[in-house]
């Protein structure tokens, strides 16, 4: 996790994981993407903490669908952290 906290601007990143929690949002239709944004919250107070542990265990837990939406919306630096966290990269 050293990694994260070493290379990630997390002000940025909690900026970018705002703009991503509201986006989702308003995508929202189905139980299961409620508990997506409630993982992007959680990413998002751990960023502000700059707990890079914490903040990979929500994006990890947030699901495809959250990815596919920060892809969507061109957050690039959520984007990265998100397929870090899920092994993509």
């Amino acid at each position: 996790m050293n990694r994260v906290e070493e290379s990630v601007d997390f002000e940025q990143l909690n900026a970018e994981l705002g703009e991503l929690r509201e986006a989702m949002t308003l995508q929202a239709s189905e139980a299961w993407h409620h508990a997506a944004i409630a993982k992007v919250t959680q990413a998002q107070e751990a960023a502000k903490n700059t707990d890079a542990s914490k903040l990979m265990a929500s994006l990890r837990a947030a699901g495809n669908w959250t990815l596919d939406v920060a892809i969507k919306i061109g957050v690039s630096i959520a984007t990265d952290i998100i397929k870090q966290s899920v092994g993509l990269k």
